[in-house]
């Protein structure tokens, strides 16, 4: 139903999900970010996925453990 208005915008919202990355990934890559002591990209990285999911721990111990680190 190329006209039908919902749902192309029910496939434009699909399509949006499936290309960006899950939280899982980039909680992950703000780890190996952690390790290259790249805390200024880690507390960005971090912030954002914060104010999206306040109740992702691993992204608030990041948070805490990059502030810690560049003081």
């Amino acid at each position: 139903f190329p006209k039908h208005v919902k749902a192309n915008e029910g496939r434009v919202r699909i399509s949006n999900c499936l290309d960006k990355p899950s939280e899982q990934e980039v909680c992950k890559a703000l780890v190996d970010l952690f390790h290259e002591k790249k805390f200024k990209q880690v507390l960005q990285g971090a912030t954002e996925i914060v104010n999206e999911h306040p109740k992702n721990f691993t992204a608030w111990a990041l948070l805490g453990s990059s502030y810690l680190s560049l003081k």
